[in-house]
């Protein structure tokens, strides 16, 4: 048996029995991740716009993406920069999206680096559409001082407003709705 992707989300195996000369008994089989499997069982998968998906090229602004269909739930009508935005910080970006932490050759955190990697991720989404595209989002910055450190306080973090265009905001709704249907039945 021939497996890809055995830990992928979507695994494919062919089988072929020895006796099978014409291939008409071979089987392909697809399996999916048992994550994926629970959230098809339970109901809690979102749909997601998998074009625009695979047109972004930035991996942090396909998580981003992704994690905005999935977790902002509470868009309003219309989004854009009149709208409640979603939050997120720099420490969740980086527990959660795989980016690397930056650091210096001493090993100290470069913050300022992993900043500049997101604020191109966000800039990727405004191209695409799915930000507002007068108010992407409103970046604010965290600062203090990191553990012996002496002088003026420095950037530690960042958190930043996220403002969906209206065409995202009417994605997010539309798939609310079908949740919604889907829950009733």
């Amino acid at each position: 048996m021939d497996l890809e992707g055995e830990n992928a989300i979507i695994g494919r195996s062919h089988r072929t029995p020895r006796a099978d000369t014409t291939g008409e008994r071979s089987q392909e089989i697809i399996t999916l991740h048992p994550l994926v499997l629970k959230s098809i069982v339970d109901r809690t998968y979102r749909r997601i716009d998998w074009k625009k998906l695979t047109t972004l090229k930035r991996p942090g602004a396909r998580w981003l993406f992704a994690r905005l269909m999935h977790h902002f739930t509470g868009v309003q009508s219309g989004g854009g920069m009149f709208s409640a935005p979603y939050n997120i910080d720099l420490e969740t970006i980086l527990a959660s999206s795989g980016m690397r932490r930056y650091r210096n050759a001493a090993g100290v955190p470069v913050i300022k680096d992993n900043i500049r990697q997101v604020r191109l991720d966000l800039t990727e989404l405004k191209e695409a559409k799915v930000l507002d595209p007068m108010k992407p989002y409103v970046e604010r910055f965290k600062k203090g001082r990191e553990k012996g450190m002496r002088g003026p306080e420095r950037v530690v973090g960042a958190v930043w407003e996220i403002f969906v265009s209206s065409e995202t905001a009417s994605a997010i709704i539309d798939t609310n709705r079908r949740m919604q249907k889907s829950e009733l039945r």
